[in-house]
């Protein structure tokens, strides 16, 4: 195991940890960070970081199973929706652009989450709603066939 597999191994266990003594609501935003402050002392085998390394721990470890269930069940939902909207605009004949970005985005923030953070939700939660928000352009092309 490389030494950058094994910082991660590390972290991860410390935030199933932290999980675990706040589970159900979390320790709220970068509670990584401020863990990572309390404990270096007595855990020196912790590299300095600010978040989990991790999409899905991150999100438990900071908003606690409530928060990530609202988180989860908005993601499911719109998705939904996406999908549908692609549907109708196929259907129509209409360009897929706005949806295929979206959908790219949508696959590769998780996909990288897995391994690392490529989402804080404070900094880059403003550029990915509006994002999001081209759905609705498109809902808007659909409407108006």
């Amino acid at each position: 195991v490389s030494l950058t597999t094994q910082n991660r191994l590390d972290i991860w266990a410390f935030t199933i940890e932290n999980i675990k003594t706040a589970p159900i609501f979390g320790r709220g935003f970068y509670a990584y960070k401020h863990l990572y402050g309390q404990m270096i002392a007595t855990r020196p085998e912790l590299i300095q970081v600010s978040l989990a390394h991790n999409l899905v721990l991150d999100s438990l470890l900071c908003h606690g199973i409530v928060g990530s269930g609202i988180i989860g069940a908005y993601i499911i939902l719109y998705f939904k929706d996406l999908i549908s909207c692609r549907k109708k605009l196929k259907a129509n004949g209409q360009s897929r652009t706005l949806n295929s970005f979206i959908i790219a985005i949508c696959i590769a923030i998780p996909l990288y989450g897995i391994i690392d953070t490529t989402f804080v939700w404070v900094q880059s939660g403003l550029p990915l709603l509006m994002i999001l928000a081209g759905l609705g352009a498109d809902e808007n092309k659909i409407k108006s066939i």
